[in-house]
């Protein structure tokens, strides 16, 4: 009788383990998926965020084009754009500098109300 109890004893002991080794494998998978999902899911943030920068930085040229060419509504037009809509990004910076060359330029000009225009919205925008 005695030997009985200790075949059964070890036979739960091996299932125990079985158990136990198969609720590992089972986290272990669970945790190598979930892995692999949020390494996708960063890859995939890194490609929109790649994409937006070329975008803002398009744009950024865009307006400095204008800017060039003496089209000045145009341009603040779209460097407000940048600043307003993606204030902590370097075009932003950027952006800002081209509004106030265009805010100096019609200082120059004796154009005081654009000029004024201009350095209030850029006040109230303000990082």
């Amino acid at each position: 009788m005695k030997q009985e109890r200790k075949t059964k004893i070890h036979r739960d002991t091996d299932e125990a383990t079985l158990v136990v080794a198969v609720n590992h494998a089972a986290d272990t998978a669970v945790v190598e998926t979930a892995s692999v999902v949020e390494t996708a899911a960063v890859a995939k943030a890194a490609v929109v965020v790649e994409a937006d920068s070329v975008l803002l930085k398009h744009l950024l040229e865009m307006a400095d084009g204008y800017q060039a060419t003496n089209a000045l509504h145009q341009a603040a037009e779209m460097y407000f754009e940048l600043v307003d809509c993606h204030p902590d990004t370097l075009e932003a910076v950027q952006a800002r500098k081209g509004l106030i060359e265009i805010s100096e330029g019609y200082e120059r000009n004796s154009e005081l109300r654009q000029a004024r225009s201009i350095y209030e919205r850029l006040l109230n925008t303000a990082p």
